[in-house]
């Protein structure tokens, strides 16, 4: 559902540029600056549990701690943006760096059965804070509209929380992680231009989908309590990426 979602975005972006095309057609070049808004999604994440000790290991093993958690995180999008473009003919590049505050969230619990018995519950969060990029685009003019793909440097701030509970709600094992990852993006979008005077032609509107991989992140679980604290740690594993589509508005200067 989720890559639907994407590629839909991306879509539109091609079909808004095409329904903009006008024989008066602007110039792109010079800076300019905007807002985005959209929603973020990390559809199907698998977060791997592994042990550090003999006793950690053997709860994998055996089944009474689960081996991977399967999470989804999504929300809210929203930013700015500052670029320039270059026009060669048709052809239109140049940087583009974004901010953008992001609330895209996941929680998820697996329960399994306890060796003593009882179910026991393993909980898990994670969440993107916030999201930067440094950024090409080259694309082409169509009419009043442009059309482009983009990649380059990404980072974020990354959260992250789990908990290993017992059957009768006494915290075992705890941990959370907060960092800046670090890694790329790429996408495509389209503008259009649908004002032809005044400062009004300056604006322009569209709509753009990024593909982004910040690496992979851990949280250490150490033990919290006289049972546990001397008996290893489990090590959750998941990876930060996911697809971000958003609109835009923008000014040229």
């Amino acid at each position: 559902m989720y890559k639907l979602m994407f590629f839909g975005v991306a879509a539109m972006t091609a079909a808004g540029a095409a329904s903009a095309q006008t024989a008066d057609a602007p110039t792109w070049s010079g800076p300019y600056a905007g807002l985005h808004a959209g929603y973020g999604i990390d559809g199907d994440a698998h977060m791997d549990i592994s042990g550090t000790s003999t006793a950690t290991n053997n709860a994998i093993a055996s089944g009474t701690r689960p081996r991977a958690i399967g999470q989804d995180r999504e929300g809210f999008v929203g930013g700015g943006q500052v670029g320039w473009n270059f026009q060669r003919g048709n052809w239109v590049f140049g940087p583009e760096g974004d901010f953008s505050y992001m609330r895209t969230r996941g929680t998820n619990s697996v329960y399994t059965n306890a060796t003593g018995g009882g179910v026991q519950e393993t909980l898990a969060r994670s969440r993107m804070e916030w999201m930067g990029s440094a950024r090409l685009r080259a694309g082409h003019t169509l009419g009043n509209g442009l059309v482009y793909a983009t990649g380059g440097y990404a980072f974020g701030k990354v959260k992250g929380s789990a908990t290993f509970n017992t059957p009768t709600g006494v915290q075992n094992y705890a941990g959370r992680n907060s960092y800046t990852a670090q890694g790329w993006t790429a996408g495509g979008g389209a503008e259009f231009r649908p004002f032809h005077e005044g400062n009004l032609s300056k604006v322009s509107f569209g709509l753009e989908a990024t593909y982004y991989d910040l690496g992979r992140s851990h949280i250490y679980n150490g033990g919290t309590n006289a049972a546990t604290i001397n008996s290893g740690a489990y090590v959750i594993g998941r990876d930060t990426r996911g697809y971000n589509g958003v609109v835009k508005v923008n000014y040229a200067f």
